[in-house]
């Protein structure tokens, strides 16, 4: 029940503040030790602003935590936000006697990463690289080494399908501020600055841009439509993940908690999307 509360609390009162964070925002200073000790005692009179707090000026001492054992995984977002769940635990549980929160902190961050990696670990260590998975459309087995390289690639175009609109939007931007700067050029060229020579080349390299960014954005409503295609033909459960995981950006821990299910079940449901969609792919051009 109080890992159950925790979550609630990540996901009400933190995670926007995590996700913000973990993409590249500043994090907020580490509290002098006097300021720690005030919002400590805050903490224990009831003051569930001062726990935020602490909270919040710790999560620099998460991405720290988390840097460390990033070369376990491609994912270290999600090691910030499953050590965040430590650091949310260390507070709610912390006492004096434990000494530093910053020490005691430290532990708990640190047991719940570990614990995760474990976890996936286990799942790696399931099957080994050389076992057959499944078969291709001609029977031939499929190896579990080259639906792996398949599947890294397949996160890929489902992480780009979630930021399509985003990507699209920056095409167009730079599409709009390469004819800003052309018009200039034009009346600049009006006024006499370019000999012939030189303005057939300032009007070759602006056509050529032009057209590198316009086959950009098909290409992106391109991929976009061949992926929506691909989730369609997930179930439905399948495509809340999907959304969530690489539409959202959210984590692991979150998504568990908003689908009722664990963590490792989870990350279990990502790996069989991923093959699922890797298989229809090849269907679909062996047909």
């Amino acid at each position: 029940m109080f890992f159950e509360e925790i979550l609630l609390y990540l996901a009400e009162s933190a995670w926007a503040l995590i996700l913000h964070l973990s993409s590249g925002g500043s994090f907020p200073k580490p509290l002098k030790p006097d300021e720690e000790a005030e919002l400590v005692n805050r903490m224990f009179a009831g003051d569930d602003a001062a726990r935020d707090r602490l909270i919040e000026h710790n999560l620099r001492l998460v991405a720290h935590i988390a840097k460390k054992y990033s070369h376990s995984t491609d994912d270290t977002d999600d090691l910030i936000s499953i050590g965040s769940i430590g650091l949310i635990k260390a507070v709610h549980t912390f006492k004096p006697e434990a000494g530093k929160l910053t020490t005691y902190a430290s532990r708990c961050i640190e047991n719940e990463i570990r614990m995760h990696l474990r976890a996936v670990k286990k799942l790696r260590t399931t099957s080994t690289m050389s076992d057959s998975v499944s078969r291709d459309r001609e029977g031939n087995e499929v190896q579990q080494e080259d639906m792996e390289n398949k599947k890294s690639e397949m996160k890929q175009i489902l992480w780009n399908w979630g930021k399509a609109m985003e990507r699209f939007r920056w095409k167009e931007e730079e599409l709009e501020r390469l004819q800003e700067v052309h018009e200039l050029q034009k009346k600049v060229a009006g006024e006499g600055e370019y000999s012939k020579a030189e303005w057939e080349e300032v009007e070759k390299e602006y056509l050529s841009q032009r057209r590198r960014l316009r086959i950009e954005m098909v290409e992106i409503l391109r991929q976009q439509a061949w992926t929506d295609k691909m989730i369609c033909r997930l179930n439905m459960d399948e495509q809340a993940f999907v959304q969530m995981r690489f539409e959202k950006g959210y984590g692991f821990e979150y998504i568990g908690m908003k689908m009722h299910l664990s963590r490792a079940t989870v990350f279990r449901m990502q790996n069989r999307v991923l093959e699922k969609i890797c298989l229809l792919q090849e269907e679909d051009e062996a047909a």
